[in-house]
């Protein structure tokens, strides 16, 4: 999971807060040497204090010429703490003890300034502070905002960055990748903007520049005042209230951060506007982040038009059939969200149905219009998802029918929303509900009974999937009997009739058949005596067949899906007559020698095969005293022995990986690149090019797994620069494509050289190796190049 903000990370254990140190400092600070201070370790950030227990610590960090605000939270140990602060003028801050709290205010001048922390029992302690740092208003700010068309060039405009959480295939909660954390809604780390309000008649205005369709989370993260911040648009005609944020008293350590989502609109400038009620002083620290519209199309995959033809430009990248995405909505009128998804392509059976599920999180109420791509046409499923906000996730499930090659998920609001979602396609089989015209058909599509074990199934009323033709086999006799008995639960809440029928193929008649209707959350038995032979159970959803309906193929029905859960055993109740017939002694005796000439031909190949192999070890483990095998190589290409050389380099590809990963090494000589993780070893040697048949670079890679097993595994050549490498042929014969080369499925304890000859103009080449390993995405990447323009000795 990836890390969440330092906000909230409020009780967290003291090693992690360490590992935190590179990524949360506001300020440059260095643990304090010499001075007399005892060793242990301190920590002070804008949202927390770390100290070691019986520690004298110092950190120092520059400051803008400002003031300060810290409060500690420190409970019943604020006596064991002391806490104080010396600017770079030598004026001295101390903290003061108020009940559960040390708090140290007061002004700094510009410079590095010391905090120094004492303590005999503390190790955590949450605070919230104001800094003069970064974003400080060092001179006080504007009061007011400058009217539609007056000049505003005198107003100095506040950079902040985009700071939303990366997208990745492994963000989740609960373990799992699909549920999303509320925090996924808002940015990671946004810029800290600080400030201070003098009396209830000052007010602080900031500048931002904005542009149409832009999105500004505005968090107050900590104040020593009651304060209001308000969100104002300014265009050339007029000033609008965007939202505000209010809280009636300074804010409390631990509490909830006052957050809001801002649209810019059309508007050309974004404001906001700081006051306060109180008449004493006080400080403000806000944090913003910027999500620019015109950068969502690139980071997002999202998708420009929603009725655009187009299916190949800005489509949201999936990898075996599931991708992720995120966006922000301004509310702008007709303003959508597009997402393109491709789906998964598979050999269809004529039955097949294209299902995609999308987990998607909202910070407002969305609607949601899906649509499907069918031999080059939009097809609109849908308008019928209508989403409450949701900070975690909804699920939207689509249905398409075969050759769906593109999905589209357009999402609008009339409220400024922020949006995260994962999506990924599946490609299932429909079992049809009618017979075939004959039995040799059933294996095209429709759906197999287990006997003696359980099948599962589900009747999909959104492709009007009114009924499931399942099929079974006997073997017996000639007036053979079965007794076949089902067990079914019928999971959904809709009544289903379940129907048992012994068939006659040869005239596609129903010898006979019983059923019986069992209503939702129900479960019954049905029972039949049947011959041996194909026979058949049908599943119907009796509502939907009794009543129709009128919604669209794929959109939202009147009537629930069902699921029902099938046991069936079977038991022979009569054996029938076995054919019987005489044998002749000739025909007895003929069996033997042919028996006997079947057992030697069956056995040849398995004596070849422990030779050729025998053949292998000895030439392999003759070749372990035989080092740097690739000079043998250029010996023999300087001899202008050529094909010699390549003849022996196909044979040692086959005999070295017979070896052990350390002595197949050694054999073929110090490798060009290597790069070892825990699970997987990889090397490389560049080739002399005249060992290349199609006028490419050959290249020999091994590849050793010390762990686990992995799965779909595919080796990609990256060129660093240039243009990407190309792969034109490769020893032994693997498929590839493009930059890569599929190895299928790597066991644990796996060495496996290959020779690939690639084509490109890059300097240099890296290999990355991706697959799964126990059902969950892997990959390992070289840390560096290997260098192509480097002169053979």
């Amino acid at each position: 999971m990836e890390t969440p903000p330092a906000c909230n990370l409020r009780l967290i254990p003291a090693l992690l807060v360490m590992l935190l140190l590179t990524s949360t400092v506001l300020a440059k600070t260095e643990a304090g040497e010499g001075d007399g201070l005892g060793e242990g370790y301190f920590f002070f950030g804008q949202d927390f204090l770390m100290i070691a227990q019986q520690t004298n610590g110092l950190q120092n960090i520059t400051f803008l010429s400002g003031e300060v605000w810290i409060e500690v939270h420190c409970g019943a140990q604020c006596a064991e703490l002391t806490l104080n602060l010396t600017d770079s003028s030598g004026a001295f801050i101390d903290g003061v003890q108020s009940g559960e709290f040390i708090t140290l205010s007061g002004n700094v001048t510009a410079g590095n300034a010391t905090i120094r922390a004492a303590t005999t029992g503390i190790q955590f302690a949450e605070l919230q502070s104001v800094l003069p740092l970064g974003n400080w208003e060092e001179i006080d700010l504007a009061d007011s905002i400058p009217m539609p068309g007056a000049d505003t060039s005198t107003f100095g405009i506040h950079e902040v960055a985009d700071s939303r959480y990366p997208l990745t295939g492994s963000i989740g909660c609960g373990g799992g990748m699909v549920w999303w954390c509320g925090d996924y809604l808002w940015s990671e780390s946004p810029d800290w903007i600080n400030g201070s309000i003098d009396g209830a008649g000052d007010v602080d205005v900031l500048l931002f520049e904005a542009l149409p369709g832009d999105v500004f989370e505005v968090w107050l993260e900590h104040s020593s005042i009651a304060l209001e911040v308000e969100a104002i648009g300014r265009s050339t005609q007029s000033l609008n209230s965007l939202g505000e944020i209010a809280i009636s008293a300074n804010t409390s350590i631990g509490g909830n951060i006052s957050r809001m989502l801002v649209g810019a609109g059309d508007d050309e400038q974004f404001w906001l506007k700081v006051s306060s009620e109180e008449v004493g002083d006080g400080l403000y620290a806000l944090r913003i982040s910027h999500h620019i519209a015109a950068l969502e199309y690139n980071s997002s995959f999202e998708f420009p038009g929603s009725q655009s033809p187009a299916t190949d430009e800005n489509a949201i990248e999936v990898n075996a059939g599931w991708g992720i995405a995120q966006g922000w909505l301004s509310a702008s009128v007709g303003e959508e969200d597009c997402i393109i998804l491709p789906t998964q392509q598979v050999n269809s059976s004529g039955n097949d149905v294209q299902v995609a599920t999308g987990f998607i999180a909202f910070s407002a109420n969305t609607t949601t219009q899906v649509s499907y791509l069918l031999d080059g046409s939009w097809i609109t499923i849908s308008e019928y998802y209508e989403h409450i906000s949701n900070p975690n996730n909804i699920s939207v499930t689509v249905y398409s029918p075969a050759g769906t090659t593109t999905l589209r998920y357009c999402l609008a609001s009339e409220e400024v929303t922020s949006w995260v979602a994962l999506f990924y396609t599946v490609n299932v089989s429909d079992s049809p509900g009618e017979l075939p015209s004959s039995s040799e058909m059933l294996n095209a599509g429709w759906g197999r009974l287990g006997l003696n074990s359980t099948t599962q199934g589900e009747l999909v009323t959104s492709i009007y999937d009114s009924s499931d033709l399942l099929w079974y086999e006997v073997d017996g006799w000639p007036e053979s009997e079965f007794l076949i008995r089902v067990s079914i639960d019928n999971i959904g809440t809709e009544p289903i009739r379940v129907t048992l029928q012994e068939i006659n193929w040869s005239s596609r008649a129903i010898i006979e058949s019983v059923n019986i209707t069992i209503d939702g959350s129900k479960s019954e038995e049905l029972t039949m005596k049947v011959g041996p032979g194909i026979h058949t159970v049908k599943i119907e959803h009796l509502n939907l067949i009794e009543q129709g309906g009128i919604w669209q193929w794929g959109g939202e029905p009147d009537l629930p899906n069902t699921t029902y859960r099938i046991y069936t055993t079977v038991v022979q109740t009569e054996v029938g007559e076995k054919p019987w017939f005489e044998a002749d002694p000739r025909v007895a005796e003929a069996s033997q020698k042919l028996l006997l000439f079947f057992g030697i031909c069956l056995a040849l190949p398995f004596v070849w095969v422990v030779l050729k192999q025998r053949a292998a070890k000895k030439a392999a483990q003759g070749l372990i005293g035989k080092k740097a095998r690739l000079a043998h190589l250029l010996e023999l290409l300087a001899k202008g022995e050529i094909y010699e050389a390549r003849a022996d380099l196909s044979t040692n590809l086959r005999i070295i990986s017979t070896l052990t990963w350390e002595e197949g090494v050694e054999v073929w000589g110090r490798p060009d690149l290597h790069h070892r993780t825990e699970s997987v070893d990889l090397a490389a040697w560049r080739l002399d090019t005249r060992l290349g048949k199609k006028g490419g670079m050959p290249i020999l890679v091994g590849v050793h797994v010390i762990e686990d097993t992995w799965e779909v595994v595919g080796l990609r050549c990256e060129a660093p620069e240039g243009m990407a490498w190309k792969i034109v042929r490769a020893e032994p014969r693997l498929l590839f494509r493009q930059d890569e080369l599929f190895l299928d499925q790597l066991h644990q304890g796996t060495r496996t050289f290959v020779e690939i000859e690639i084509i490109g103009d890059g300097s240099g080449i890296e290999f990355s190796l991706s697959g799964t390993v126990k059902g969950e995405p892997s990959a390992m990447k070289t840390p560096t190049a290997m260098m192509i323009d480097v002169e053979e000795e």
